[in-house]
């Protein structure tokens, strides 16, 4: 299976992710996601949320796939998904992504496939929070996410960039 690091123009990523009604604050007014629900009443970041080093929120999920909102404002150490393949939207800030050690820099609008047994690793770049639009599929589990170093390695990950 082949990875790809998807370099395109700011807000790309936010066209790819929606095609359904109802939009939510992202963060701090810088965006807007767009989820199948009308969900703005409850998307905006509480206060516990915004001190939190990491906040993650389940949009959608069905055995299929699953819809998430990331906040990072530090770091998430290395994961691994053994069931899922996770596409990773970042829709404010900036990311530091290592995947299967080799790291990448991301910008508000960049799009990042992950396959399934690929380790990698979050480092937020910004004073402000950075916040992504996670699509596993299938579905995520919980019993599917592990810390990398407590995993089995048997990545296949290979990569490609293009730049605009």
């Amino acid at each position: 299976m082949k990875s790809s690091l998807v370099r395109v123009f700011p807000g790309m990523a936010l066209l790819l992710a929606t095609g359904c009604m109802g939009s939510a604050p992202v963060a701090g007014g810088r965006g807007t996601l767009i989820t199948p629900s009308n969900q703005s009443a409850e998307s905006a970041w509480d206060e516990h949320e915004r001190e939190a080093p990491l906040v993650m929120r389940n949009l959608r999920s069905s055995p299929e796939v699953s819809t998430h909102v990331l906040r990072i404002r530090t770091q998430r150490d290395a994961r691994i998904h053994q069931k899922s393949d996770l596409s990773l939207f970042v829709v404010a800030g900036e990311l530091e992504v290592t995947v299967d050690g080799r790291p990448f820099k991301l910008d508000r609008g960049d799009v990042l496939e992950i396959p399934r047994a690929t380790p990698y690793a979050l480092r937020n770049l910004g004073q402000d929070a950075s916040v992504a639009y996670l699509v596993f599929t299938p579905g995520h589990s919980d019993d599917d996410d592990k810390s990398a170093a407590a995993a089995p390695r048997d990545s296949s990950w290979r990569w490609n960039l293009w730049v605009q």
